[in-house]
């Protein structure tokens, strides 16, 4: 069926406090085509620097955190494939953190509901995650959707956020993106939508 931050301020300090020395090596994305799932996306600068594993040990290995700024200020965050009853993210103690699952026959308002709902248990009680105005959104030339996304901390700055959203193959296919709602947000919009809006099926490439 097709339908017609993430937040790392907290997450990524505590998880530089426990594992002390990490590795904090960043390596410059290609600006070439890249492929992430079912889609092929196209870059064009050699600014999105790709954040090291210690700093998303919360994805899936399929899934990748871009940067400009660095991930406290700004992210992009691709989730993809998330196959049919998987989780959007990984839980690193299952047995006091799980996360609801994607199911391939999900409608539009429950994509939103479960990104909002793993968001919220991924960062825990000390912030609080609002999604709103959903929209269709033709993506990578499938029924897609969009909505905004604020993620307000009780100890950081408030981030905004873009999602897209598409199911292809009967796997969800997410792009986040997110930054500080000063000034970062806007400063990388241009250069976060072109990468969206470049996407791509693999088939439709070839």
């Amino acid at each position: 069926m097709q339908f017609a931050k993430v937040g790392l301020a907290a997450g990524v300090i505590t998880l530089l406090m426990l594992q002390g020395c990490v590795s904090t090596q960043y390596e410059v994305v290609a600006a070439e085509d890249t492929r992430i799932g079912s889609l092929a996306l196209s870059l064009n600068d050699n600014r999105w620097n790709l954040a090291p594993r210690a700093v998303s040990t919360h994805l899936h290995k399929t899934s990748s955190i871009w940067t400009r700024d660095g991930v406290l200020l700004d992210q992009l965050i691709l989730l993809a494939p998330i196959d049919h009853e998987q989780e959007l993210f990984v839980s690193n103690d299952p047995d006091k953190l799980v996360y609801p699952t994607f199911r391939k026959e999900m409608l539009p308002n429950e994509v939103e509901e479960l990104l909002q709902d793993s968001l919220t248990r991924q960062l825990g009680g000390g912030a609080t995650v609002v999604t709103s105005n959903l929209r269709p959104r033709p993506w990578a030339g499938q029924r897609g959707i969009a909505f905004d996304l604020l993620i307000e901390y009780s100890d950081a700055a408030a981030q905004r956020g873009y999602v897209c959203a598409a199911v292809i193959d009967d796997q969800l296919h997410l792009i986040i993106y997110q930054a500080a709602k000063l000034h970062y947000f806007d400063t990388h919009w241009p250069a976060a939508s072109a990468v969206i809006d470049s996407a791509q099926t693999l088939a439709a490439r070839n």
